[in-house]
């Protein structure tokens, strides 16, 4: 059976975007990080969180444009 849902480059993005957000913040708890290391660290997952997000809207477009489904099993 065929998954559905977000293709693996996408999910690469989206899973470090989100690691990339979240250590920072438990970092910080136990060792001192400089504010720049963190919002770098933070502006860096944002951004490939965003980018995942492009790419999604991407190829939606071009599945719209194609007729086909993204749901689909084929």
């Amino acid at each position: 059976m065929k998954r559905t849902g977000m293709p693996w480059p996408q999910r690469l993005l989206t899973a470090s975007g989100l690691l990339m957000i979240s250590l920072p913040l438990l970092f910080s708890r136990y060792v001192t990080i400089p504010d720049f290391y963190r919002g770098l660290i933070m502006g860096l997952g944002l951004a490939l969180m965003i980018l995942s997000l492009i790419l999604q809207r991407k190829t939606n477009k071009v599945c719209f444009k194609e007729g086909r489904d993204l749901r689909s099993t084929k």
